[in-house]
């Protein structure tokens, strides 16, 4: 992955509709998810959740500020692909199939680790 692409050009001061899109999409999610913490029952990681939630939406709306949308929207994505894996390891977790969740975390850590050595 070139991350040189994502300086050509740099402002960008008019990102496509879909890059636009996407982004303002992943903003309301995030700022929702502000809303959904608060409205829950409190959690022991109430604060680390909304202090992380707020700090996502502030990178996310600087981000769209500034004309970073190209490496945003790349982080973004990036992002949630991993959360994928993740909700499918907690789920398992949660549900007690204790056989099968840590070699969920373990595919997580490999896939983690191959990454890496990209």
């Amino acid at each position: 992955m070139n991350t040189d692409h994502y300086w050509i050009g740099y402002p960008h001061n008019t990102p496509t509709g879909a890059e636009k899109a996407y982004y303002l999409v992943q903003f309301g999610y995030w700022l929702q998810q502000i809303y959904v913490v608060n409205t829950d029952m409190k959690r022991k990681d109430y604060m680390a959740m909304l202090v992380h939630h707020f700090i996502t939406c502030s990178l996310i709306g600087f981000s769209y500020l500034v004309h970073l949308t190209r490496i945003g929207n790349a982080i973004l994505v990036v992002m949630d692909v991993s959360d994928v894996f993740l909700a499918v390891s907690l789920l398992v977790h949660f549900f007690y199939f204790i056989y099968i969740s840590p070699h969920t975390f373990f595919f997580l850590r490999q896939r983690s680790q191959n990454e890496t050595n990209m």
